[in-house]
């Protein structure tokens, strides 16, 4: 499974899943919170709690893909080509 990162932008790119990392955001929350910015200490610690559950997510997704798990998706292995998603979702 790919990932569409900076899609629409000048440097849209399709990386693998597996290339994809979410960067270590604690140090950042650490700091803010001691210059007293709890607020945005807390934006920052949400938004990294959930990039790492969206990723977790695409990997679980792509595991039960590739096992043939999913009601009515192909498995990965029988596909024809590489899957690609985009880094959001639809609402």
């Amino acid at each position: 499974m790919n990932i569409t990162r900076s899609k629409g932008g000048t440097e849209e790119r399709e990386v693998p899943l597996e290339e994809v990392q979410v960067p270590d955001l604690w140090s950042a929350v650490v700091e803010l919170r001691e210059v007293g910015n709890t607020e945005l200490a807390d934006q920052v610690e949400e938004i990294w709690a959930l990039a790492g559950d969206l990723l977790r997510t695409l990997k679980e997704i792509e595991e039960l893909r590739a096992e043939g798990a999913l009601p009515g998706e192909e498995s990965q292995t029988d596909s024809p080509g590489p899957a690609s998603s985009q880094h959001h979702p639809d609402p």
